[in-house]
């Protein structure tokens, strides 16, 4: 990963990862809007990517669900999302879930993006790259970060960072990310301004999950942050400054990334838990399989390979007939065969205009191969679209149609079809055997 894009509400900062962090561009957000393509020509690159943007983006809702079948869940989400979330229909692209245990009812919870300002932006700077963008927010990734050495699983959390001028108070209930807040303090009061806030915050965390909270992980400013705020709250307080590594980033660098600046390269390349892209997730999914098909494919090839020269080595070959009558004959058959062969040949010029009907709007073809014995048909081109999800569409209404007109013969899925970006759309090469009547 050669790039981390930290995103805010007025900036975009290019951060670099090679040894520690370090913003090397910073981006205007009305700038990237109106005109995306400066940022597209020196930025973008064919490595996956990390986009990290802030926690109050981000909104879950619980769903009772029994099944666990991931396909039942995604294609659930992929109706219900859009229908909860009207004001962001792009919601059902932007998601991830887990499996939870909410009040004696099993279900899951999403986490999706409800920031509009997010969607525009990925529409102007990635939605045309066939490249996975990994999306995460500082609670997700300290979250992670705390789970490999404390009990983060069950109970209600408080995680308090004091650091600079900022407080940021991060709360947790079995293991799940409800909400957070980032607090400006003053030197002399901030103790008492950070309680006050966070009793304001368990009446939210009591009213959401019926619970209180149990325990609070700190990162103090001064030693006695930790006994102060314990007498205070009249909840337990550890102090896990000494037990977790914490870079000492620069003040610059804190003032515009706050808590995260705090976080090391391990924390950032490890952490588990994304929203990912899911048109991108998809389509690599389907590369995968059509990869495997292929290594198993040379595979069976090479097996069949091998037995054949085995087998002709142990069985040597019948001799060959003498030349005579009955080769002569045998040459008169195969000629009848052949003519027999060449009057029962399909009609090419219907072939072609049957397949030129099957064509629906913005899918082209290129090139058309036919091949005899047995009949195989070749198709190149590509689809005008501008997004993965319209080119699925598209693309399946052509297989449909296919499928329609040449019943008795079998097309390929969409995944075992090789699909590559174009500067025109999406291009697709497959064939297929004709088996008509």
């Amino acid at each position: 990963m050669k790039y981390i894009f930290f995103l805010t509400d007025k900036e975009l900062l290019l951060l670099d990862l090679k040894d520690q962090i370090k913003i090397t561009r910073q981006f205007l957000i009305d700038d990237l809007i109106s005109s995306p393509e400066t940022f597209k020509k020196e930025i973008i690159h064919e490595e996956k990517g990390l986009i990290v943007i802030p926690d109050y983006w981000i909104t879950s809702r619980f769903y009772p669900l029994e099944t666990k079948r991931k396909s039942i869940i995604e294609e659930f989400l992929k109706r219900r999302l859009p229908s909860d979330f009207p004001e962001i229909p792009e919601s059902k692209d932007f998601f991830e879930y887990i499996f939870l245990k909410q009040q004696e009812q099993r279900g899951i919870l999403v986490y999706l993006i409800s920031e509009s300002l997010f969607y525009s932006l990925y529409r102007n700077l990635f939605s045309d790259l066939l490249i996975e963008q990994r999306i995460t927010t500082p609670a997700f990734l300290w979250k992670s970060k705390l789970s490999r050495k404390f009990e983060m699983d069950k109970g209600t959390i408080l995680f308090m960072h004091i650091y600079y001028k900022n407080a940021y108070l991060c709360f947790f209930s079995d293991s799940c990310f409800l909400f957070s807040r980032l607090i400006d303090i003053d030197e002399e009061t901030y103790i008492n301004q950070i309680s006050y806030e966070a009793m304001q915050s368990f009446r939210l965390v009591s009213q959401r999950t019926k619970k209180e909270i149990e325990k609070i992980y700190i990162i103090p400013k001064n030693e006695n942050d930790k006994e102060k705020l314990a007498n205070m709250l009249n909840i337990e307080v550890e102090d896990i400054s000494d037990k977790i590594y914490l870079p000492n980033p620069e003040i610059s660098l804190v003032e515009k990334l706050g808590t995260f600046a705090f976080l090391d390269k391990s924390d950032i390349l490890n952490s588990a838990f994304y929203i990912p892209y899911r048109p991108i997730r998809r389509l690599k999914e389907w590369f995968f399989f059509q990869n495997t098909g292929i290594i198993v494919g040379v595979l069976v090839f090479m097996i069949m390979l091998m037995e054949t020269l085995f087998f002709n080595r142990i069985f040597p070959p019948l001799p060959k007939e003498k030349k005579g009558k009955f080769l002569y004959v045998q040459d008169y058959i195969s000629y009848l065969d052949e003519i027999i062969s060449y009057e029962k040949r399909p009609d090419f010029s219907l072939l072609l205009l049957k397949i030129l009907n099957c064509l629906p709007d913005h899918v082209h073809l290129t090139e058309i191969k036919i091949r005899s014995g047995p009949l195989n048909i070749e198709l190149i081109g590509y689809v005008d679209s501008r997004s993965i999800e319209e080119f699925q569409d598209r693309f399946s209404a052509f297989l449909k149609r296919l499928r329609k007109t040449f019943k008795n013969t079998k097309i390929p899925g969409l995944s075992e079809i090789d699909i590559k970006k174009k500067k025109e759309g999406f291009g697709f090469l497959f064939g297929f055997n004709i088996n008509e009547g």
